[in-house]
């Protein structure tokens, strides 16, 4: 099965001279976890993105390929992605 991926999570931590291996390790998760976040097999929390985002210190919407369709709720936080239908 092919996934295709909403984040550009791996190009951000290989662009800060991480593996997903080495950055897993540095914030605590379980390199699967990532890896699984990253190749667009999981969906994060908006705990887990917020972390992943201040340890690459971008903001969480720089973690998604598709900029102009992320929404955040600015009374909560909450990231929303609009799709297509």
């Amino acid at each position: 099965m092919h996934y295709m991926s909403r984040f550009k999570i791996k190009e951000l931590i290989e662009g800060k001279g991480y593996t997903i291996n080495s950055f897993a390790e540095h914030i605590g998760m379980p390199q699967g976890n990532l890896s699984n976040i990253a190749n667009g097999k999981a969906n994060p929390t908006d705990k887990t993105l917020q972390m992943i985002a201040d340890n690459l210190g971008v903001e969480v919407p720089d973690l998604y390929n598709r900029k102009e369709s992320i929404f955040i709720c600015e009374n909560c936080g909450a990231v929303y992605e609009m799709k297509k239908k």
